[in-house]
C-alpha cells in the first residue's frame, strides 16, 4: 500500500493504514465520489475536485481513475498532515483535513499524487513533493505557502542568510523552522519509506526543497526528462540529470545559494547573504 501527505512531520510506516472515513453526505460525479460529514463540505469538495481535474488533464501524465476523496475533521490525519493519499495498485482514495488554511491547495496536491502516479514514480519522494505544490499552485495560487516553504528550506539549507523575524508569532515559529535536515544529496536518495522515516526533517524545508527543484527545472522539463529515462529503459530520472535540469551541478554552496535565490526572485547582498522575512502568522 502506498501511502503519500501534503505535510507531514510524523513518522509514517509503510504498515500503517487509514481507514475511509464514514462520512455521512456523499456526493457524486463522473470521476467518483466526495464525502464530507455536512452538505455543504461534500459540494465543496466535490466542485473543488471537478475544478482541479478539469486543469490537470491538459498537463501530459494525467491518468483517469475511480476516485473517492474524504474530508476529515479534528486533525484526524495527526498533527500538521494537511492531506493524504492512499494507495493500492488500481485502487486509492485521497483525505483531506478540512481545518488547514490551504484546503484547496491540499485538495489539489493530493489529486497530483493520486491522477500523475507513473510519472511520479520517475522521481524521488522529494521531487514528487514539489510536482505536486507546483502543480497545485497553478491550479490555487498560494504565494505566502511557497514563501514560507521556500523560505525555510532557504534557512535549513544555506549558511548564509539574513533573518528578519516580525511579530511575536514569527519568534514562536523559529524553532519550528529551524530544523536539522538531510543534505540536498542524502534527501534526493530517499525513497517512500525512507522519506516518511526521516528524523532529520524540518516540516516546510523539505517540501520547500523539492518546490525549488521543480521551480528550477519546470514541470515540462521534468516530463521530458522522463520520457528520456523511458527511451533509455531507465525505471527512475537518474539524480544526476534532477541536478544538472536544475542548475546543481555541482553541487556546492554557491550553485545552492543561486537556486534559492533565482526561486525567491531575490539577488543576494554584497555578502552573498539572501535576505528573508518571517511575518507575524511565521508564513515568511
Amino acid at each position: 500500500m502506498r501511502i503519500r501527505a501534503a505535510v507531514l512531520v510524523l513518522a509514517l510506516t509503510a504498515c500503517r493504514t487509514f481507514p475511509e472515513p464514514t462520512n455521512k453526505h456523499v456526493v457524486e460525479r463522473s470521476w467518483g465520489i466526495a464525502t464530507a460529514a455536512t452538505p455543504a463540505d461534500a459540494e465543496y469538495l466535490a466542485d473543488t475536485v471537478e475544478h482541479t481535474l478539469e486543469e490537470f488533464r491538459r498537463y501530459p501524465g494525467f491518468e483517469e481513475r475511480p476516485l473517492r476523496a474524504h474530508v476529515v475533521y479534528d486533525d484526524a490525519l495527526g498533527p500538521h498532515v494537511a492531506g493524504l493519499t492512499v494507495s493500492n495498485g488500481e485502487d486509492g482514495y485521497v483525505l483531506v483535513e478540512r481545518s488547514g488554511r490551504e484546503f484547496e491547495h491540499s485538495i489539489a496536491h493530493e489529486l497530483v499524487h493520486y491522477h500523475f502516479q507513473e510519472l511520479n514514480d520517475y522521481f524521488p519522494q522529494v521531487v514528487e513533493e514539489g510536482i505536486c505544490e507546483e502543480l497545485a499552485n497553478r491550479v490555487y495560487p498560494t504565494p505566502e505557502l511557497f514563501e514560507r516553504r521556500i523560505c525555510s528550506a532557504v534557512v535549513s539549507y544555506l549558511d548564509t542568510f539574513t533573518l528578519n523575524v516580525v511579530g511575536a508569532g514569527a519568534r514562536e515559529s523559529l524553532p519550528y523552522l529551524v530544523q536539522p535536515v538531510p543534505s540536498i544529496d542524502e534527501a534526493l536518495a530517499l525513497d517512500t519509506r525512507d522519506y516518511f522515516d526521516a528524523e532529520l526533517r524540518a516540516k516546510d524545508a523539505f517540501y520547500g526543497l523539492g518546490w525549488m527543484l521543480v521551480r528550477r527545472i519546470s514541470f515540462e522539463r521534468l516530463v521530458a526528462l522522463v520520457r528520456e529515462a523511458r527511451r533509455q529503459g531507465l525505471p527512475r530520472v537518474p539524480v544526476p540529470w534532477i541536478l544538472a535540469s536544475a542548475g546543481l551541478d555541482p553541487l556546492t554552496p554557491r550553485t545552492i545559494r543561486r537556486a534559492f535565490s533565482a526561486t525567491l526572485g531575490r539577488r543576494p547582498n554584497s555578502s552573498g547573504r539572501i535576505e528573508i522575512t518571517l511575518k507575524d502568522d511565521g508564513s515568511g
